[in-house]
């Protein structure tokens, strides 16, 4: 895995920290997802941590062993540490920050700690700035000293950015950026749809909760109807503490902005996480809602209700990680792209979208390469050697293919690209 800030169509491009780590944990382990996984597990770990102090609860209590269950058997959590992906290590990044920097306990020394760990986690993942950005504020100008929590935070942001502009060089980094920055803001400013918002919902519903939508599980209305419940309850008992009126307005405008930045600038190729951060305060919702209706509603049907929801939850999310074992779509495409013997390694042609060539360049798969969205006129002239089109249509459309193959996986643990075909010319 290289880091190219180059590669504004990855997840890689905001998060160079991450590889950096990724790498220092492969040339131990030697084993590259064997990296990710133990990464991802330090990430789910912390997430824990950092959820229980936010809460300031003890593991051993019914809140903090309740929630810490819930989160390390969230399915988004839970496929997210296996992918590769810096979210989960990014995501408990967030909650240290929240832990340091809203206040409650306020004590200087932390909100240098936020401060600087703030910094550090945009190398982590650089999108999720938005989240970050009220309870910076609010640190920034709610005590004496300002000037030092700034200093702490951009000590955090140097440590990892003074490295990328050396390795790229500071005029191509400079415009790369600024291309970066512009067609980003740009492209989520014209082009925003009100289906966005549904979509938005959608991710943060089904695959942020495991609620129930249509190519699910009818198993996930039991966790739909349960995760309803839960929350209203939860609302209840959370909306009688008596927070700090400050921590209520960091709380609520963090969200916010946060929320409006999500919709309006969704990830292309994995809207799921998109809602990621938001999943730990939902299940922290969820965890007092389980406790106040067993609490208040003392009878041994209300207990097997929540019994039966749990259980359904942890089922359903341990059946998917046993489904994350499975190649995708794509990998088992490129797998038989691979068997496939050109007479040479430049008469292969392969014809796909951008993020499918990319993934396909970067596992050594041989081959000419065309872009759907940008060679469409080298496309139609393509005449000699064998072509291959990947992906959910025929692109040469006015050439009928000799043979056309399907690969297909569950759609609950991925999305993307449950459907592939590989059309051969």
């Amino acid at each position: 895995m290289e880091f190219d800030w180059a590669l504004h169509h990855t997840d890689y491009v905001g998060a160079p920290l991450f590889v950096a780590i990724t790498k220092g944990v492969y040339f131990i382990s030697g084993n590259l997802p064997v990296a990710f996984s133990m990464i991802g597990g330090v990430g789910l770990f912390l997430l824990i941590y950092f959820t229980l102090n936010v809460l300031q609860v003890p593991l051993v209590s019914l809140e903090g062993g309740l929630t810490a269950l819930l989160i390390f058997f969230s399915q988004a959590i839970w496929l997210t540490s296996n992918r590769y992906l810096p979210d989960v290590l990014a995501v408990s990044g967030l909650m240290a920050c929240f832990y340091y920097l809203v206040p409650d306990h306020y004590q200087i020394k932390q909100v240098y700690k936020g401060c600087f760990v703030a910094g550090l986690i945009l190398g982590i993942k650089l999108t999720y700035l938005p989240f970050l950005i009220v309870p910076l504020l609010y640190a920034f100008i709610s005590n004496k000293k300002f000037l030092s929590c700034i200093a702490y935070f951009l000590l955090g942001v140097v440590l990892w950015l003074i490295p990328v502009i050396i390795a790229t060089g500071w005029t191509e980094f400079l415009s790369l950026s600024v291309d970066h920055i512009k067609n980003y803001i740009l492209s989520g400013l014209t082009n925003f749809k009100v289906s966005q918002v549904f979509n938005f919902l959608e991710n943060l519903w089904a695959d942020g909760l495991g609620g129930f939508w249509i190519d699910k599980s009818p198993f996930t209305l039991i966790i739909s109807i349960g995760i309803l419940f839960c929350t209203f309850f939860g609302i209840i008992i959370l909306l009688s503490f008596d927070y700090p009126r400050a921590k209520n307005y960091v709380i609520s405008g963090t969200f916010g902005v946060y929320i409006i930045w999500a919709i309006l600038f969704p990830n292309q190729y994995h809207g799921s996480v998109d809602v990621l951060p938001l999943v730990p305060f939902f299940l922290i919702t969820i965890s007092y809602g389980i406790i106040y209706f067993i609490v208040n509603y003392n009878y041994l049907s209300a207990k097997l209700m929540v019994l039966v929801f749990l259980i359904t939850n942890i089922s359903f999310t341990i059946y998917l990680v046993v489904q994350h074992m499975n190649p995708t779509a794509l990998a088992q495409a490129k797998m038989y792209v691979d068997e496939i013997e050109g007479d040479k390694n430049d008469s292969l042609n392969l014809v796909s979208v951008q993020s499918i060539n990319f993934y396909l360049e970067a596992q050594k798969v041989k081959g000419k390469f065309y872009s759907v969205e940008l060679d469409k006129e080298k496309i139609g002239g393509i005449k000699m050697g064998k072509v291959i089109t990947i992906g959910t249509g025929p692109y040469l459309l006015k050439r009928n293919p000799k043979k056309v193959t399907a690969f297909h996986h569950n759609p609950e643990v991925n999305r993307n690209w449950a459907d592939i075909w590989v059309y051969e010319y």
